[in-house]
């Protein structure tokens, strides 16, 4: 009986692995990433192909370009959470990093249920991206920090070993991976702004979480997260705002992003899944709307800071989805400019049976 459950529960996995993906043998892609700037003019890819959703993006990293691999991790109750940020870029590039020359970096936050918040920077002699099939796997020479990704985005595993933190973060998906506007397929436009991309290789995934952080224990599970950015021009040359967040409501798992350019346009990626397949993957107007509780719209330095988001997305043939999400805690305040939270959330489809939920979102404001 065991046996015939074990063959049940791998061909139900290979179902949601599409065919280009299942039993192929992949080329290995390599490159690597000095830790010194590039003085030549960096290009960015910004058009999807059949293969290499979560590898390396530009052509090199000069001193207004960027690049980075996000994850993150949130407990249930919304109140111990971890990210770690492997960067190709300096300050210059993305102005919240502490460098302006070394350009393999890593930022690792952290807070514990206790209130306990902190992070680490870390900084690598190089990095060595393995890009196969659509995943990735990163090495930051000299950190002891690493990633491993799966060809299909099935699963990634983070692996600390410094001696600030030890141990490891696992993510098993749980929803299927998009682009700004779209599904994954090739021809696809990747850019969420003017000169700034964007690729979601995990919208939700099962985290379990493993980290001894300078002596203390933290260890959960909850839900994760993985995505990257990059562009050509520094990070908020194009952009005066933004907002981005993720949360697990009821059975839906959603994505949610809002960013004004410079000139004021206001550009939006919506995504929700269930029972993991896609519900939304759209940048139509009538997808989303992301408006801050308690503060205004559009955002300013000069404004307060929300405690709360309401957003709207729509689902598709599912109906609309109405939701609250309330901030339980601070990951990161680098205020005025930006803050991180995790929090809850309470919602509706249609007006429907109340759902509830948790997640992790984030405001950027540079005007």
């Amino acid at each position: 009986m065991k046996l015939f459950l074990n063959i049940i529960s791998a061909i139900a996995v290979a179902a949601l692995v599409p065919l280009d993906l299942q039993n192929r043998n992949f080329e290995v892609k390599t490159t690597t990433i000095p830790s010194e700037l590039s003085n030549n003019q960096t290009f960015a890819n910004f058009i999807s192909t059949k293969y290499g959703l979560d590898g390396p993006q530009l052509s090199g990293v000069n001193s207004s370009s960027f690049d980075w691999w996000y994850f993150d991790a949130v407990s249930p109750d919304a109140q111990t959470a971890i990210s770690v940020i492997f960067f190709t870029s300096v300050n210059s590039g993305f102005p919240l990093l502490s460098s302006p020359s070394n350009v393999t970096s890593i930022v690792i936050s952290f807070r514990f249920a206790n209130g306990t918040i902190g992070f680490i920077p870390l900084f690598a002699s190089e990095a060595i991206i393995k890009t196969v099939g659509q995943g990735s796997s990163g090495t930051f020479t000299g950190t002891g920090v690493s990633w491993k990704g799966s060809p299909d985005l099935s699963e990634y595993c983070v692996e600390l070993d410094s001696p600030a933190i030890k141990g490891t973060f696992t993510l098993q998906s749980t929803s299927p991976a998009h682009y700004p506007c779209s599904a994954v397929k090739p021809g696809q436009s990747l850019l969420v702004a003017p000169h700034i991309g964007w690729s979601n290789a995990l919208p939700d995934a099962d985290a379990a979480v493993d980290f001894a952080i300078l002596g203390s224990k933290m260890k959960f599970k909850g839900s994760a997260y993985h995505d990257k950015n990059w562009g050509d021009q520094p990070w908020n040359a194009n952009m005066a705002s933004e907002y981005w967040g993720h949360v697990r409501i009821g059975p839906y798992k959603i994505v949610w992003l809002n960013v004004i350019d410079r000139t004021g346009t206001e550009h939006i990626s919506a995504y929700a899944s269930r029972n993991n397949r896609i519900l939304t993957a759209s940048c139509s107007p009538d997808s989303l709307l992301v408006r801050p509780i308690n503060s205004t719209y559009p955002p300013s330095i000069a404004t307060a800071d929300p405690t709360a988001f309401s957003i709207v997305l729509n689902l598709g043939h599912e109906g609309t989805l109405r939701a609250n999400v309330t901030a339980v805690a601070d990951l990161v305040n680098a205020a005025p400019v930006y803050r991180r939270w995790s929090g809850t959330a309470v919602g509706a489809v249609n007006g429907g049976k109340p759902l509830t939920g948790y997640g992790v979102w984030e405001q950027f404001k540079f005007v």
